[in-house]
């Protein structure tokens, strides 16, 4: 079976939050999926909502959209092409990808093992910067 599962940015704490059955709810009723928790009433807008990709990275990590990763791209030419990047689902590859510079490349082209989680857009954003 699939394993489906969602971490949520809380903009007010400034942390990351991984969902749990029992006081944790998404619902769909605007076209998006929005985070709710029953326990004390707050989501909506207070929360980024984020996937699993259903990947490892090669510490066994696993890899989340919004995380940014190291990796190597084999695809189009690009052999081995090193790539700094933000994992983000792609809909013109209709798989999740990894933004560099405004380019998506497809996770599916990384070889296994060359992928590393080396923090997320909120806590690290500092890793994305241009030398």
């Amino acid at each position: 079976m699939r394993e489906i599962k969602f971490r949520v940015w809380d903009k007010e704490d400034k942390r990351m939050r991984m969902l749990r059955t029992g006081h944790d709810s998404l619902w769909f009723g605007t076209g998006e999926a929005q985070y709710q928790n029953l326990q004390n009433g707050s989501g909506g807008g207070d929360y980024d909502l984020m996937q699993f990709t259903r990947e490892k990275d090669k510490t066994e990590k696993e890899v989340w959209e919004g995380d940014i990763v190291k990796a190597k791209y084999c695809a189009n030419g690009m052999k081995g092409r090193k790539l700094i990047g933000v994992v983000k689902w792609s809909e013109s590859h209709i798989g999740w990808g990894i933004e560099e510079h405004a380019n998506i490349y497809r996770m599916s082209a990384v070889p296994r093992g060359s992928l590393l989680v080396i923090g997320n857009i909120y806590e690290n954003p500092e890793l994305l910067k241009e030398d």
